[in-house]
């Protein structure tokens, strides 16, 4: 990483180098128990080393146990995020979750607004939840360009589960040339439909990768979680 980056982050990061360390130095709760081999998942899910760690020291052991269970080092931080699609790896889980969520329906907006039955817009509104409004008044018109991508996107799937698995799709591509080092921190924090393993990556022209970054991250700042604007200005 040039060493300008890093001065200008140490100098004036703010926000992202605070994401940043976080992101290097997770407690036990932001780890996922299915990325993990046994017996470390059933020690995450038992609670067992989220009770050891009441101590700087403890939280240090743990994570560096976690680390090493997934594949990473514990000691060598993952500090390049020049790249502003590697950011993503910053969000909380829940976060990415409603980001994927409504990326995949706004994708699928033109689809939604020509569902009128009651059964279909009833089905909708439980699977979108809040975001059925938007869905239906501003995401038809977000995506316009970058949709083209997903037209032939498992045409055979209920609309729901089409939307559910596009805007996954989506962020994977926004993650797929991320590097080997960043993976293996950020997997076993990512949902298992954002992990690498068992994963392709959506296949769609290198160029629309810029669009469809834009239309992520629009959606990121705008709609999901404005107070990251800072990580990604």
């Amino acid at each position: 990483m040039p060493e300008a980056f890093l001065r200008e982050l140490l100098k004036n990061g703010g926000d992202l180098l605070a994401a940043i360390l976080r992101f290097n130095a997770p407690p036990a709760a932001r780890f996922f128990p299915d990325a993990l081999p046994e017996p470390a998942a059933r020690l995450l899910r038992e609670g067992t080393l989220a009770g050891l760690e009441g101590s700087r020291a403890g939280r240090a052991r743990v994570r560096a146990y976690l680390l090493r269970q997934a594949g990473a080092d514990p000691e060598n931080f993952f500090l390049d995020f020049r790249d502003k699609r590697r950011r993503l790896a910053l969000l909380e889980r829940e976060t990415l979750v409603r980001l994927a969520s409504l990326c995949g329906a706004c994708i699928y907006a033109p689809e939604a607004s020509r569902c009128v039955l009651r059964k279909e817009v009833l089905t909708l509104r439980a699977a979108l939840g809040p975001d059925y409004d938007h869905i239906l008044s501003r995401g038809r018109f977000q995506w316009e360009q970058s949709r083209a991508c997903f037209k032939t996107f498992r045409p055979e799937s209920p609309l729901p589960e089409r939307m559910r698995a596009a805007g996954q799709a989506a962020l994977r591509l926004c993650m797929a040339d991320w590097p080997q080092a960043l993976r293996r921190r950020a997997d076993p924090l990512l949902p298992a439909e954002l992990r690498s393993a068992g994963n392709k990556a959506l296949s769609c022209p290198a160029d629309f990768l810029p669009g469809i970054w834009l239309d992520v991250k629009k959606l990121l700042l705008k709609e999901v979680a404005p107070q990251w604007q800072a990580c990604f200005a």
